[in-house]
């Protein structure tokens, strides 16, 4: 975890973030897994991130006495006050693409002096090795 997003909700703050425990548990509750739902840019993401995944996102994501308990009434109600208070779910939706990258896990970071594969250097073929068409 890099980050938590804070949401609000009916006045109350939530932090929203995911383990990789918490993935594994959305791609249970969805049959799916994360880099299906992914899939190959924004588009496909947000066309394939529906009620489902962002109910099994909020169960997982928000991080409080009841993470990982509230049953799909709970998190419906949730997702409605979050829509009442003037939001969309193409906004839950960010917030599931911001907590999935902020992992870490689906998206390569660069730090300097490490993550750099080493270079093979090609050795030299002796004079006495058989040479291709001459």
């Amino acid at each position: 975890m890099k980050e938590t997003i804070d949401i609000t909700i009916s006045g109350a703050q939530y932090s929203l973030y995911l383990t990789i425990g918490d993935l594994r548990h959305i791609e249970r509750e969805v049959g799916r897994s994360i880099l299906s739902i992914m899939g190959d840019g924004v588009g496909h993401l947000v066309a394939s991130c529906n009620l489902d995944v962002l109910v099994s996102m909020l169960r997982w994501g928000i991080h409080d006495k009841l993470h990982g308990k509230r049953n799909d009434d709970q998190v419906y109600d949730l997702l409605q006050a979050y829509c009442d208070d003037g939001n969309s779910i193409d906004d839950m939706t960010a917030n599931f693409i911001g907590a999935t990258l902020q992992t870490g896990l689906y998206t390569r970071v660069r730090v300097p002096g490490k993550n750099v594969k080493t270079e093979t250097k090609k050795k030299a073929a002796s004079s006495s090795a058989p040479r291709k068409n001459g």
